[in-house]
């Protein structure tokens, strides 16, 4: 979600006084740099349509004053700390403390204030009427703590790579196998590191190679993912993905009416290495694909090879990418999702050694589940997601499982099979959307999609956490206790959730649990441990199958090391 204005009217629908002189700018140069500051800052959490991760903010400078919005933007930390009411119930209804923005000036706020000031109309969504009710706590039940406790060892300091949080923007660690056993760490602005004896090597930075590279507004722009071929020693190859601004280069791949606006491109680049045993890049590199998205969120966040395989098997060396909606069902262009036609909401398999694909950089392998169906996108291995931000298989069952980013209730993860439509945006989780008349509530299911739509196998409600973050199957020897269970967890909050990976089955909702965090010897919080309401919790693992911890906002990675 990256940094979004999320409480910016936190207060708005419940505090009704006006000012009687309204100090907002109206000339046109002050009102552009405001709508750029909106597009970098709060575009991901708020439109002016439907509250969505955040309220709508249509009208907001009609209901609430100018200097009330000025301060909370500076600071909506300090004023939810004095316990205003106003601010502590919309909080109890969001679940999200927006960060505070202190790199914005004066000249910034007051443009991104004269901005919205263009929006002094309420927009009111009319909720659905006769026998669709919308639910108010769609999940009544609440994830309960196992009574176990992971305990973490600080395994090493990321380098900054920001001068405000989160100061390492590290997003991936991940070996090349498990075979070739060399683990590597990614940081969305651009940087590849290896991790060597609990130091960092830096092995490649795309903004030597990319001049169109861009990182901002955030928001998981930059550098998205990163996955070597399972043969790397032998052959050198691994692959990234990246954004750009999409005025700066040639038509993409993939796209639509000029209509429909192109806020950011993601690349898929495949590089050889010269030498794959050197811990520094030098060969050369070429594009497998290109991506427009309408908006700045849910582009090409993963990317990974199929680690449960063998050589010998037929899915060896096949590439899966992860593309979500690129925002566009919040933003109602409705058809470029939801279609095994089209190339956004989907997980691919690509074959990128092969070159039958219609701009010959890559291969179609021929059991894809579309690739001999007329009319289709032949790519597409599954479909039907917001934003898929992980996958990962379990080396004993062979389970495909990803996490998808829910939008304003629900957080889910789904076991993966080939030509499956996982709902969205029809369904958030086990829940009707109608989103054509709101995207901020849900229903119970309609009966006649239960048989259209796959179900996810594990789903919590944004009562728990926010932004699931998707994990891997244990599979290391160090700690029995994780043996057979499906580590993921909630990225802004922190915390921690398992499964056992035999229940994961479609059609059927398993038991999530919830551990406590132990670190240096007593029970605490990624909040804690990070100092922040926004702890960015990612998980990693190595070649043995080990998991590691690590919070964005500063940087730190952790081992797990044991379970009691």
């Amino acid at each position: 979600m990256g940094k979004c204005i999320l409480y910016l009217v936190i207060l708005v629908l419940f505090f009704g006084c006006k000012e009687t002189e309204v100090p907002y700018k109206k000339d046109t140069t002050t009102i552009h740099k405001g709508a750029a500051t909106f597009n970098q800052y709060c575009a991901s959490c708020h439109n002016f349509e439907n509250n969505s991760i955040g309220p709508n903010l249509s009208g907001i400078t009609n209901e609430v004053q100018y200097n009330w919005l000025y301060a909370f933007i500076q600071n909506p930390q300090k004023l939810i700390e004095a316990k205003d009411k106003r601010s502590t119930e919309l909080l109890a209804k969001y679940k999200l403390i927006m960060p505070s923005f202190p790199q914005l000036s004066k000249t910034e706020i007051e443009g991104l204030l004269a901005f919205l000031h263009t929006k002094d109309q309420r927009v009111i969504t009319t909720k659905i009427k006769g026998n669709k009710i919308p639910l108010e706590d769609p999940i009544a039940e609440r994830i309960e703590k196992n009574g176990n406790c992971i305990a973490l060892d600080f395994y090493l300091q990321a380098p900054a790579t920001a001068s405000s949080k989160p100061l390492a923007r590290i997003n991936k660690l991940t070996p090349i196998s498990s075979e070739n056993k060399r683990i590597f760490l990614s940081d969305l602005n651009g940087i590849l590191y290896e991790i060597k004896s609990n130091t960092l090597e830096k092995t490649l930075n795309l903004q030597d190679y990319f001049p169109h590279f861009i990182t901002k507004p955030g928001l998981a722009s930059g550098l998205g993912s990163f996955a070597f071929h399972p043969d790397y020693a032998n052959n050198g190859l691994f692959y990234t993905t990246h954004t750009e601004d999409p005025k700066q280069a040639a038509k993409a791949d993939f796209s639509y009416h000029d209509s429909i606006p192109k806020k950011m491109r993601w690349i898929l680049t495949e590089w050889k290495n010269k030498k794959p045993s050197n811990p520094s890049f030098k060969g050369s590199h070429r594009k497998i694909l290109s991506v427009d998205i309408p908006t700045q969120v849910h582009g090409i966040q993963e990317i990974s090879f199929n680690t449960s395989v063998a050589a010998t098997n037929s899915d060896y060396g096949n590439l899966y990418i992860c593309i979500g909606d690129g925002g566009s069902a919040e933003n109602k262009f409705l058809h470029l999702t939801q279609s095994n036609k089209k190339i956004w909401g989907t997980i691919l398999r690509i074959d990128p050694l092969g070159n039958n694909s219609e701009n010959g950089n890559y291969g179609i392998p021929a059991d894809n589940p579309f690739a001999n169906t007329p009319n289709t996108l032949s790519e597409i291995w599954a479909y039907g997601f917001r934003n898929p931000n992980r996958i990962s298989w379990d080396n004993q069952s062979g389970k495909l499982l990803a996490s998808d980013i829910g939008h304003r209730q629900i957080e889910e993860i789904n076991l993966i099979e080939p030509g499956k439509n996982y709902g969205w945006p029809m369904r958030e989780g086990t829940f009707t959307l109608i989103p054509l008349e709101s995207m901020e509530d849900i229903y119970n299911v309609d009966t006649t999609f239960l048989q259209k739509y796959a179900d996810p196998v594990l789903q919590f409600d944004h009562d728990d956490s926010n932004a699931v973050c998707g994990g891997y199957v244990y599979q290391g020897k160090n700690i029995p206790a994780l043996k057979g269970k499906y580590i993921f967890g909630g990225i802004v909050h922190g915390k921690i959730y398992a499964a056992t990976v035999s229940e994961l089955e479609l059609g059927k909702q398993s038991k999530i649990e919830e551990f406590d965090v132990c670190y240096m010897g007593k029970t605490t919080s990624l909040k804690e441990i990070s100092k922040t309401n926004r702890v960015d919790f990612r998980l990693g693992i190595d070649g043995d199958g080990e998991l590691y911890v690590f919070t964005k906002a500063d940087g730190k990675i952790y081992k797990v090391a044991t379970v009691h």
